[in-house]
């Protein structure tokens, strides 16, 4: 019997929270390497997760089931994803959060913090 596997999965990285996809990354937070479907999560012995304030908020007070159904919620506002496969990836994200939440490393997150713009108007007629 074949699996089926939703072709919308988790983000890829890029400036993105790994969990829900949203832009705006909050932490990043160490982790421990572990099989998730059978493969590594990273390449080395450690890495760090990158989570949007909401994510992150959700890591920190230890809320797995929080932190699924927002990537759940983000993930059904994108285009053609259907009914059946946000079902499969609500079990695969339990696992998921699961396995990270047991090898997250506690108190060793980085806060990023954003640079302040500041815009100056210039007066020409001076």
């Amino acid at each position: 019997m074949t699996t089926y596997r939703p072709r919308h999965r988790l983000p890829r990285g890029g400036n993105r929270c790994d969990f829900c996809g949203g832009q705006d990354i909050h932490s990043l937070h160490s982790c421990s390497n572990f099989d998730w479907e059978g493969k590594p999560v990273f390449q080395q012995d450690t890495g760090r997760w990158a989570a949007c304030w909401m994510c992150s908020g959700y890591i920190e007070k230890e809320r797995r089931g929080q932190l699924t159904r927002r990537t759940l919620w983000q993930v059904s506002k994108r285009q053609g994803i259907s009914a059946n496969e946000l079902k499969i990836l609500r079990e695969s994200l339990k696992e998921l959060h699961t396995l990270f939440a047991s090898h997250v490393v506690q108190g060793e997150a980085l806060k990023i913090h954003e640079p302040h713009v500041r815009r100056v108007f210039l007066d020409a007629s001076v």
